[in-house]
């Protein structure tokens, strides 16, 4: 199973703009004018950048709709392989990779903004 590079290049830049653009909008008051209470306004305010249900809701069906446009999932692919075991491991493995650049994009615009 290989990805498609440019599906996954298009993915991963709509994914970053997607996710400064939505911390710049909604942190933008807590972030310019920063007060004792800014860091609990960021992780608690109902659709924060950093809020628990944005995280949970938001972000993972942005996530599975990046898997699902991301994965060439061929049957031909799939006939090919021997048995179940190495059809998990390779979906897996390349699943583990799109989180980690998920959660890395995620990461980087928090601390860049």
């Amino acid at each position: 199973m290989k990805f498609n590079r440019k599906s996954l290049l298009y993915s991963f830049l709509i994914l970053t703009i997607y996710l400064f653009i939505s911390y710049l909008t909604l942190n933008r008051a807590e972030i310019r004018n920063p007060n004792n209470l800014s860091l609990i306004n960021i992780t608690t305010n109902p659709f924060a950048y950093y809020d628990l249900r944005t995280i949970t809701y938001v972000y993972s069906v942005i996530f599975l709709l990046f898997i699902n446009f991301t994965l060439n999932r061929s049957p031909l692919f799939i006939v090919r392989l021997k048995n179940r075991n190495s059809i998990i491991k390779i979906y897996f493995f390349k699943i583990t990779g799109i989180s980690f650049g998920f959660v890395l994009i995620h990461a980087l615009i928090g601390i860049i903004s």
